[in-house]
């Protein structure tokens, strides 16, 4: 977590665990009640969250920004918005506190937070009322005088939940965070008894372990707020122990604050990672908050930059991270199950465009496999790519797709399998690509790329490329030169090069790949001899050639032709630096 917020810039199904839950979960209105409605006021028992019936309950749904830097969003129509179409039933206002926030304009601010508060009651949804400050113990005056009031003009409505600290830092120690918890809670329940009030714990809501060694005493209906960034490499197992050994010491955790992003807010959307986090929130019945609507440059964000303020949001108003929380949302509050997902569309040979390219990536956010070969999709389209961020696989053999396209792909790092085969992809873009981290398995069958372009993989700079292990350079304009190149390749295992020009000479260069356990070089140059030499220089090694293929001589003199007409390629090889 950050100090200050500001500056962050498909599931497995869980049929086991919600054929029996469907009713304990689903939370949207339904006969015509709300959620407050159904629910009534909420209470802790034995570490749990239950409703007025004793059941237990699980809130889910959404925070806004920080108040004094997105204020646009703090209005009736919003939270109508998000409770109609998102099916939340539960909303944080975080009122800023310091950075301009309430200390500095306290009315302004309070008018905001009201504002929400009064259009969650009119849509009969719980509220959360956060004091949005790292630094509370510094303020306990003033947020002492904050709830005082809230309590006293809202108290008696079963819609409200205190959040009296958001995050406090790693520098603050338990028993110091302790006091003033104590402190702002006495002053809450002096005038309201009984409403769930939410307590921050150090390391930015994280330890919650050490807060159960000594928890608060005296007061009910007490939670403890646990945050985490699901997508952050240090929120993972380690983090998830702690909440658990806070809950096996009898803590009711609510998860007021998590996004999908990592902890600065931005970085990667980790869906499998996310995905976890939501399964492991659900098998423990945690309430949960995701962060947050705001219109922000940032992987956090659930909005565009210049979506309205006032709702009414489309699809193409949504980031990745807005349609994947507002699909689960969704689901899981009104059918007490996680939103089936769409993981492989073959789509070759259809009539996609780049208009339908860019719905068919606004619907299908968690796609992993996409084949596209044949279709109308072009450069322009392929920056909707970049809106799923699981994909893995991608075909678009036989498209109009061209080097300036693989500088959109290159931004696509989950990317794992290329096929870009029969395309005029030439040397810099294979350049472009080059960088990719994940990439595993490369196509460029009868492409432009030449000697050139194969010197890329030499990039001291973009080591990645060596995680290559499947190369097809079929019917490319290579030579004996270009195999060479290919040296850094250290985890290559699969290379064709049928109907290029190489050599016996290529051949000799092949021995010394030791990863490679299979190489294709029917129609080229090659003799008889140059292969025996190579296969009793790596016994290992499946060497496919005309013999072994059975090729017909009348296929080997048409390839001959076809690298006479494609060689003259080889001289028009350049690389943009």
């Amino acid at each position: 977590m950050i100090i200050l917020r500001f500056q962050k810039t498909a599931l497995v199904c869980f049929v086991a665990l919600f054929c029996f839950s469907g009713s304990l979960f689903a939370l949207s209105s339904i006969e015509g009640q709300s959620p407050v409605e159904r629910h009534g006021a909420l209470t802790v028992k034995d570490g749990k969250l239950l409703d007025r019936h004793g059941e237990v309950v699980v809130l889910r749904g959404m925070s806004l920004f920080w108040s004094q830097w997105m204020p646009q969003f703090y209005n009736e129509k919003t939270v109508q918005w998000l409770v109609d179409d998102w099916k939340v039933n539960v909303v944080r206002a975080a009122m800023a506190v310091e950075h301009g926030g309430y200390l500095r304009n306290p009315e302004r601010e309070k008018a905001k937070i009201f504002a929400v508060i009064d259009a969650c009651i009119a849509a009969g949804v719980y509220v959360i009322v956060d004091w949005h400050d790292h630094n509370a113990v510094d303020h306990e005056e003033q947020a002492i005088a904050f709830f005082k009031e809230v309590a006293e003009r809202y108290g008696h409505h079963p819609n409200i939940i205190y959040e009296t600290y958001n995050e406090p830092l790693n520098t603050h120690s338990w028993e110091h965070v302790k006091q003033y918890h104590e402190a702002v809670v006495s002053a809450i329940r002096s005038i309201d008894p009984d409403n769930l009030i939410l307590l921050g714990t150090p390391y930015w809501s994280q330890a919650v372990d050490v807060a159960s060694l000594s928890p608060l005493e005296g007061f009910d209906n007490l939670a403890y707020t646990f945050h985490f960034y699901a997508s952050d490499p240090h929120h993972q197992e380690r983090l998830r122990g702690r909440a658990e050994t806070a809950m096996r010491n009898g803590l009711c955790l609510f998860v007021s604050e998590w996004g999908v992003s990592e902890s600065t807010g931005d970085g990667a959307f980790d869906v499998e990672k996310t995905d976890r986090w939501i399964q492991w929130m659900e098998e423990n019945q945690l309430s949960w908050v995701v962060w947050s609507i705001a219109d922000k440059e940032e992987t956090s964000a659930a909005l565009r930059p210049g979506a309205s303020g006032e709702g009414g949001w489309t699809e193409s108003d949504l980031t990745p991270a807005g349609r994947y929380i507002r699909d689960r949302i969704r689901s899981l509050n009104v059918t007490g199950e996680l939103p089936t997902t769409t993981r492989a569309l073959r789509l070759d040979n259809t009539e996609v465009d780049d208009a339908e390219l860019k719905r068919i990536c606004y619907q299908n956010p968690e796609l992993v496999e996409l084949t596209l070969g044949g279709t109308q999709v072009t450069d322009e389209g392929l920056i909707h790519l970049l809106q799923l961020p699981r994909l893995r696989v991608l075909r678009l053999s036989r498209t109009a797709t061209t080097d300036a396209g693989m500088n959109i792909l290159a931004k696509c790092e989950t990317l794992e399998s290329i096929d870009v085969s029969q395309t005029q992809i030439g040397d810099q873009g294979v350049w472009e690509l080059r960088a990719l981290p994940r990439l595993r398995i490369l196509n460029l069958f009868q492409t432009l790329v030449t000697d050139t372009g194969l010197a890329s993989f030499q990039d001291a700079d973009h080591r990645s490329a060596t995680r290559i292990e499947r190369l097809n350079l079929d019917r490319c304009p290579i030579t004996d030169d270009g195999i060479a190149k290919l040296a850094s390749l250290t985890n290559l295992s699969w290379l064709h090069l049928g109907v290029t020009a190489i050599t016996d000479t290529a051949l000799a260069e092949l021995a010394k790949f030791e990863s490679l356990t299979e190489v294709i070089v029917t129609r080229t140059e090659t003799t008889l001899e140059g292969v025996e030499q190579l296969r009793r220089a790596r016994p290992d090694m499946n060497v496919r050639d005309n013999v072994s293929e059975n090729v017909s001589p009348e296929a080997i003199e048409e390839a001959a032709e076809f690298r006479r007409q494609r060689m003259p390629i080889r001289e028009e090889g350049r690389l943009r630096q």
